[in-house]
This record gives C-alpha cells, sequence and structure tokens, in this order.
C-alpha cells in the first residue's frame, strides 16, 4: 500500500499547481518527501517512484480525499496510470462507517481544535442546552483522525498552512517549504491507523458474508474516485458572455420577482420600496401576519426562530424562581426561512400564481441561488471561483456525499443546483455538442422491483411502469379511470394521482400529504383524506408495503443495511421513512455509479451527473455516442438485478434531449434509429415560463422590467 498526500492550489485550472508530496510505503515504513513548486526534476522523479510502486508492483494507493490525489497525477502526466490504478479513499470509507452509526456521527468531536460533546438532535420541547439540539458532523481528516484514533491535530498550523499554500506565492522560503513538507507529512503518518481502524468497525459490525466484499467494496468507491477527479478537471462549459451579463442583473432579476409578487398580492405587499437605498427589502410584519391569519396552515408544524427555544427556557427558569411571568406564545417566534416555507409549500420549479406561499418559497429559492454568483468579500466560495481561464467550471462534486450514497455537488459551483431556468447558461465547448439523458420515473420502478437479493417485486407497479404512464396507469388500478380510457379523456383524473404517486416515493406523511395535495388540487384536502389516499395506495401496491416493513426487520435485526454497491447504513436511525428510503434512494445512486463508469469506459466523457441523469459532451454530430450513452444507461440500470427483474429493468425508459451550436429545435435520428429531442440551447420544460421572463437579462442590452 502506497499511502500518500499532494498540496497544490489553482483548483480551478485543469492542471493544478502542485506544491509537495508525502509518500510512505507500508511494505517498506519509508517515508519519502517531494517538494514540487517549480521543479520539475522532482516531479518526474515522483512519477517515475509512483509508477513503478502502482502499475509495476502493483500496490493501491490510499489517502484521504483521493479525488484530489488522483487530481494531481493527472497534473503530472500520469493519466495512463490512473486509468489502472486501485484507489482506497478513507474519506469515502469515513463517511460510510458514520452512516447512522451514532458512535462517530456524536459524541466527543474535535470541533475547530477543540474538544466537544456532541449529541443527536432532539425535539425542541426535550432540550435543556443549546448542544442537544444537534450536531452535523464534518468529515475533515482532524477530525477523523481525533475520533479513529484520539489524537488532536493542530488545526491552527493546519489552517495556517492552508492558507500559506492556497495564497500561490511565486516562490516559498526554505522555512515555509520545510512547514509545509511537515504539515503534508503529518497528513500521511495517520493513515495507515486510519485505514486499520475503519476496517475494524466495518469488520464488528458487518456480517462475514458481506466483510467478505468489503476489499471489493472499497476499491469500486476508490475506482469512483478516479473517474470523479478526471471530470473535475476538466469540468464544464458555460455561455460565458451570458453568464457574466446575467451576473450583473442579479439585482434586477430579484426586483422583478419582488415587483411580480407584490403585483400578485396588493392586498399583502410583501415587498416594500426604500426610497433612501433604491431598492426593495421584504416587509416580513406583513408576511407573519398573512401565515397567522390567513395561510390556513397548521402553525403548531411550523418551523421557529431560535429565539423561541432560549424564550421558554428564559421562562422555565423564572417560573421554577417564583416568578410570575407570561407564557410562550409560538406565534411570536415563527421562521421565515426557506425551510420553514417548504415544508408547507413544497414547490421546486413551478410556483402557482395564486399561491401566496408558493410565491415565497420562489423568491426565497431564487434569492438563495443567486447570492451564489455574486462577488461579494465573504470567505464563501462564489460560482465564479470555479471558473479557470480555459471558461471550463469545476466544482467540488461531493461523491457519496449523502447517507444514500448519491453525489452532493457544491451547489455555488454547479450550474444545474441553479433555477431551472438558469440551466440553459451551461454549454458545450466549441465543436461540441451535449446530451442529457435521464431515467423515466426510476425510483418507482426501483421500489416495484425491491431487493435484488430476492425475487420478489411488486406486479401492479412493474405493470404500471411498463403501461408508459405511471399516473394514469395507477389512476386505472384504483378505479378511477376506466381500464380503457385513454389520457386525453381523463387529462384531471390522471394528474390528482400524480401527487400522490411521488409523495409515496417518499413515504410522505398524512400531514404532509394534506398540505400537497390542497395546493396541487386548488381545494382543501383533510389529513383524513390524505390518509385514505395512502391507504388506498398501499391497498393497491400491498407488496410493495410487505418489501418496506422487510426492509424494517432486516434494519432491525442486522443493525444495518447494504446496498448491492457496498454503500451501508448502520442502525441508529429511528426515522422509519429514513430507513425504508435508503434501498431504492441508494439504489438509485448505485445505479447512477454503474452508468458512470460505463460510460467511462465506452469512452465517453460525462462532465456531470444530476440526480438520476447522465449529461455528455461530445464531438459535433457525433450522434454514435448517444448511442452509447443510452447502451451504458440501460446496462447499469440492469448491472444490479438478475433473473427476471433483470429483463424488467432492461426495459427502462430514457428522456434524451441533444443540444448545441447549429442545432435547430425539433427532432434528430441516431445512427441506432432512435428519435431524440434536440435544440440550440437547454431548457428545462418545467420552468419554461421563469425562462421566458428571465432570458432577457441574459443579453449585452438593458432587461425590461
Amino acid at each position: 500500500m502506497i499511502y500518500l498526500d499532494f498540496e497544490f492550489n489553482r483548483t480551478y485550472q485543469e492542471e493544478v499547481n502542485l506544491v509537495c508530496c508525502v509518500t510512505y510505503d507500508s511494505d517498506t515504513a519509508s517515508i519519502l518527501k517531494w517538494w514540487l513548486h517549480n521543479n520539475s526534476d522532482s516531479k518526474r522523479n515522483l512519477s517515475e517512484y509512483l509508477r513503478q510502486e502502482l502499475i509495476v508492483n502493483g500496490k493501491t494507493l490510499c489517502g484521504f480525499s483521493t479525488v484530489a490525489e488522483c487530481r494531481s497525477l493527472l497534473s503530472l502526466g500520469m493519466l495512463d496510470v490512473l486509468l489502472k490504478l486501485k484507489v482506497i479513499d478513507l474519506y469515502i470509507e469515513y463517511r460510510c462507517i458514520s452512516n447512522g452509526n451514532h458512535d462517530y456521527m456524536y459524541g466527543k468531536q474535535l470541533i475547530d481544535g477543540a474538544v466537544v460533546e456532541t449529541f443527536p438532535p432532539k425535539k425542541p420541547w426535550e432540550t435543556t442546552s443549546d448542544e442537544e439540539l444537534g450536531f452535523k458532523q464534518k468529515f475533515s481528516l482532524a477530525e477523523a483522525t481525533y475520533k479513529l484514533t484520539n489524537k488532536i491535530r493542530d488545526t491552527e498550523e493546519k489552517n495556517e498552512m492552508r492558507g500559506l499554500i492556497i495564497s500561490d506565492p511565486e516562490e516559498f522560503s526554505e522555512e515555509q517549504q520545510e512547514r509545509i513538507l511537515n504539515y503534508c507529512m503529518e497528513d500521511v503518518v495517520f493513515l495507515p491507523t486510519i485505514y486499520e481502524k475503519i476496517k475494524k468497525v466495518f469488520n464488528t459490525k458487518l456480517k462475514s458474508k458481506d466483510i467478505k466484499l468489503l476489499p471489493t467494496d472499497m476499491l469500486r468507491r476508490g475506482r469512483y474516485s478516479v473517474i470523479t477527479a478526471i471530470r473535475e478537471a476538466k469540468g464544464y462549459g458555460i455561455a460565458f458572455e451570458e453568464l457574466k451579463t446575467f451576473t450583473s442583473k442579479i439585482e434586477v432579476i430579484l426586483e422583478v420577482c419582488q415587483r411580480e409578487i407584490n403585483e400578485l398580492f396588493p392586498e399583502i405587499m410583501p415587498f416594500k420600496f426604500d426610497m433612501k437605498k433604491q431598492k426593495y427589502s421584504w416587509n416580513q410584519v406583513v408576511t407573519k401576519t398573512w401565515l397567522k391569519e390567513k395561510s390556513g396552515v397548521d402553525l403548531s408544524k411550523w418551523e421557529t426562530t431560535d429565539g423561541f427555544i432560549k424564550a421558554q427556557r428564559t421562562y422555565r427558569s423564572q417560573k421554577k424562581e417564583g416568578k410570575v411571568v407570561e407564557g410562550v406564545n409560538k406565534l411570536d417566534f415563527l421562521s421565515l426561512s426557506l425551510e420553514a416555507f417548504e415544508k408547507f409549500y413544497p414547490f421546486r420549479h413551478s410556483f402557482p400564481k395564486d399561491n401566496f406561499g408558493a410565491q415565497i418559497v420562489r423568491y426565497l429559492k431564487l434569492k438563495q441561488s443567486l447570492s451564489g454568483f455574486s462577488n461579494n468579500t465573504t470567505k464563501v466560495r462564489k460560482f465564479w471561483d470555479y471558473v479557470g481561464p480555459d471558461l471550463r467550471v469545476r466544482p467540488y462534486m461531493n461523491i457519496y456525499g449523502s447517507s444514500t450514497g448519491r453525489s452532493q455537488p457544491s451547489a455555488n459551483g454547479f450550474l444545474f443546483l441553479k433555477p431551472a431556468w438558469v440551466r440553459s447558461l451551461s454549454a458545450p465547448a466549441k465543436g461540441k455538442w451535449m446530451c442529457g439523458i435521464d431515467y423515466g420515473s426510476e425510483e418507482f420502478l426501483i421500489s416495484a422491483l425491491g431487493s435484488p437479493d430476492t425475487e420478489q417485486y411488486d406486479e401492479k407497479m412493474v405493470d404500471a411502469y411498463l403501461s408508459g404512464d405511471v399516473y394514469l396507469s395507477y389512476a386505472k388500478q384504483i378505479g378511477r379511470i376506466p381500464v380503457d380510457g385513454k389520457r386525453k379523456d381523463y387529462e384531471k383524473e390522471r394528474d390528482e394521482t400524480k401527487p400522490i404517486v411521488l409523495a409515496m416515493s417518499y413515504l410522505m406523511s398524512k400531514y404532509g400529504l394534506a398540505v400537497k395535495l390542497s395546493q396541487d388540487l386548488g381545494k382543501v384536502v383533510s389529513e383524513d383524506e390524505a390518509q385514505e389516499e395512502i391507504d388506498t395506495f398501499f391497498e393497491t401496491y400491498c407488496v410493495l408495503e410487505e418489501m418496506q416493513n422487510d426492509t424494517q426487520q432486516t434494519y432491525s435485526d442486522d443493525q444495518y443495511l447494504r446496498l448491492p454497491c457496498g454503500w451501508t447504513l448502520f442502525g441508529d436511525v429511528e426515522n422509519f421513512r429514513s430507513v425504508v428510503n435508503f434501498p431504492s434512494q441508494g439504489m438509485g445512486g448505485s445505479i447512477m455509479r454503474r452508468a458512470d463508469e460505463l460510460c467511462f469506459e465506452a469512452g465517453l466523457y460525462i462532465p456531470f451527473t444530476l440526480h438520476d441523469a447522465l449529461y455528455s459532451e461530445f464531438d459535433v454530430g457525433d450522434l454514435h455516442s448517444v448511442d452509447l450513452q443510452l447502451s451504458a444507461m440501460k446496462e447499469g440500470f440492469a448491472h444490479y438485478y438478475t433473473g427476471k427483474k433483470k429483463e424488467i429493468a432492461e426495459k427502462i425508459r430514457m428522456d434524451v434531449f441533444v443540444w448545441g451550436e447549429g442545432i435547430e429545435e425539433g427532432e434528430l435520428t441516431t445512427p441506432a434509429g432512435v428519435k431524440v429531442k434536440c435544440g440550440p440551447i437547454y431548457k428545462d420544460k418545467r420552468s419554461l415560463e421563469e425562462y421566458e421572463k428571465f432570458s432577457t437579462f441574459f443579453k449585452k442590452e438593458e432587461g425590461i422590467l
């Protein structure tokens, strides 16, 4: 095993600027230091050494967050080595052993250089201290080192050295070189112990059959670090001039939104114009008044500000002292955060104009997303910090970032996590086209198929999927549409079932479903009526409910759930929905990665993935690449299934869109005879109205208010 750590800067460029590297050979126990900054001889010697050890001698590369190490190897000109490399990423493995494992998620943690006792989150009324409100785990090397070895790293020195390296001076002094090399070496010397500790956790928690698969699982996860490193190095393209123009008009775009909401709700007028500042501000008083008096939502379930908890504690304290004090009114502490509104108004891409709560969500999402484009002086990286001199964007992809093992890219550097209408500013490089392929109703089919380890599946769900229209089929199955009914004749009835099917994909409760159906259907739906819809769904798809109960039982018995790819949820999660959703959500992530790997092996370049979609960039006119991507994604979806389930999985539907310079709106036909939708730019069909409104601000001339 070769443990190593690189230090570098200029991550926004295709080739990072290497500063130094330290390697540790577990066979010989030898530590080697390599100063690389402006030193071509040292780079050449390091390359030769790594080729010999990793390829000729067949050793495995092991690091912490090895996407960075693999990008460093690319900058050394070692792509051919990467393609053959065996990798273990201890950052991903630490995330895995922490997933649903309170021994590592909480307890004593190293926070900003100090050891702090942390706790799982409790409900507000159960808390007695601020610490008990919960702790969100971080996964830095210093924090992992402490949790696994009890060794406290000098985080102040680490931060100082990291700041020095990122400052990118033309030269480093001899003293700085020595300090940086020592800082780098301190990272490396802990890696072997961390590796052994992580293996011990797995060996303690997993059954013997899964322990045997662990080496393969680790190498599979490490392999995805290699693919991600190549992706982060190459980046993705943007319509630079349009995006620059758009960035300069963010305040105007926000004002358009504010003024429109005022016009939609003149009786509320949530935004007031400040003559002195010559800008609109949010009148939160009238918004809270609307919430209390006219929203109609159950405010007992509405989120509160931190002040509510503090006020409760003060009240209890004064009460104990015998003081006569007034009780705390929750309505005085209603939160106006996006998270609070989204729980009752879960709109993502379209926002009904007659729904004030939906419009506030629209405003808050827009403000949050656009803030990432601004060039303020905060330490948080903004979108333009990820753009290189070649005008390619290189975001941090954060693979295995969620509890289900899905990627969670940095929102500030990822255009496709901005409002859907902004996605049209993604653009292939000159001489290239792009193709986006999305699995159709993927989660429904995954849920229907259940575990790949059993033969059981829900035939009614499979029938609904294979019909081509899940929502129409479900409406027929529950008797709301005749069996021979056509969609064009029953559009309303079909659309009324859609939010139910989607909500059940996430096991939404009757409370959430009542809110969602009330919004989507434009009429009040009670919680009892919502429960009837839930009962009907599971009466229709009774095998699904049986499989979900089996999942819960397996989790209770084994104290973990393992996906076919090896990603694991350990046994401290009490939320039934989180546990039961893990196999289907996690399976979606496993499928995405396998499809991504197959595209990579086929020679395709995938600049990024998004949820259940993969996006490729290829030479103009090369529609054979679209066929290759379709084939890889079909094979990727069916990869983990066998027998009858595999036959069904191979019938997965896919939605395709190709865009680029010189393409007219319409259809193209691939060499394999597949007809695909196309156009000159990418337009998300869910946000066409918003696109038409705001695309005027992509042009150099002033937008029209």
